[in-house]
């Protein structure tokens, strides 16, 4: 834990960034992550004879790599003590709470809300859009090692991915543009991140929620768990029987379901926000009421 302290403490300090510095951060990311991986995986295709056993080394691996990566980024892209404090006076916009067990029941309300609306909507669109080659074989290669997958797209994405995108570009972006273009070009560098407009369309809405929970509350943990939602429902989605058996029926009956569960989710989420709201502003206006003798 002291590790990701240690993060979320130095990603404030990011210098300003502009978009196609952010473009250049992700370009660097993908050559320092291919460098540094070419070696262990040379080694690894010619010593490790399973499969299964591979697919796991590889997960371990990367994620260090991956790790290291980021610890290269965030060192090159800290804050230089030459640039002057008012470049920085955006990144106070952030408010940084406490957090409360209700956050996180919240975020993955508004998430389940997000996933279900989508799957419902604009989903259907999307689909029909043509998907590369690339993200097919990933895909394929997925349901040899489900397990490994899912690790890797539950755990091990939404904590690399959060701290690059939300962590250094957004607070970068932030101090450079503002909130509102801050928000909209770290979303938009999340859906390039992903190299295909399938992913990339619903990484672009998914990124603007993610920046938005960072924006207000300043914690790179809840994003991770927001992230870590929505692609462990995806995994669910993906490799269980779960979602056959609920949505079993024709495609505007599924639609119809699903879009009541997003609406669902997402009544709950604002109950619990607007109550624990309340609860806040009623502290606050009792500490001021309070008579000092």
């Amino acid at each position: 834990m002291n590790f990701f302290r240690k993060i979320e403490k130095n990603i404030t300090n990011t210098m300003p960034i502009g978009f196609w510095m952010g473009i250049w951060i992700l370009i660097l990311w993908s050559i320092l992550e291919l460098a540094l991986g070419i070696i262990p995986s040379i080694v690894f295709e010619y010593s490790i004879k399973s499969k299964e056993i591979l697919a796991y080394v590889e997960l371990i691996v990367k994620f260090i790599i991956e790790i290291i990566t980021l610890k290269i980024i965030i060192k090159i892209y800290s804050k230089n003590k030459d640039i002057s404090e008012d470049y920085y006076e955006e990144s106070r916009n952030i408010i940084k709470k406490p957090i409360d067990k209700k956050y996180f029941i919240f975020i993955a309300l508004i998430v389940l809300s997000y996933i279900h609306i989508m799957d419902g909507t604009i989903s259907h669109f999307i689909d029909i859009l043509p998907a590369p080659e690339f993200i097919e074989e990933a895909f394929e290669e997925a349901y040899k090692f489900p397990v490994a997958f899912s690790l890797s797209a539950s755990i091990i994405a939404p904590i690399i991915e959060e701290i690059l995108c939300r962590g250094i570009l957004f607070n970068g972006l932030l101090k450079k543009y503002g909130s509102k273009k801050a928000v909209i070009f770290s979303a938009l560098l999340f859906a390039i991140m992903h190299l295909n407009l399938q992913q990339g369309i619903n990484a672009f809405f998914l990124g603007i929620i993610f920046a938005l929970i960072y924006l207000k509350t300043g914690s790179i943990y809840l994003c991770i768990f927001g992230h870590l939602v929505n692609n462990t429902v995806v995994s669910i989605q993906s490799f269980t029987g779960v979602y056959d058996f609920i949505f079993r029926f024709g495609i505007i009956t599924n639609s119809i379901i699903s879009i009541i569960i997003g609406l669902i989710s997402g009544v709950l989420a604002y109950a619990i926000f607007k109550k624990y709201t309340d609860i806040e502003e009623n502290q606050i206006l009792g500490f001021n009421n309070v008579k000092l003798h």
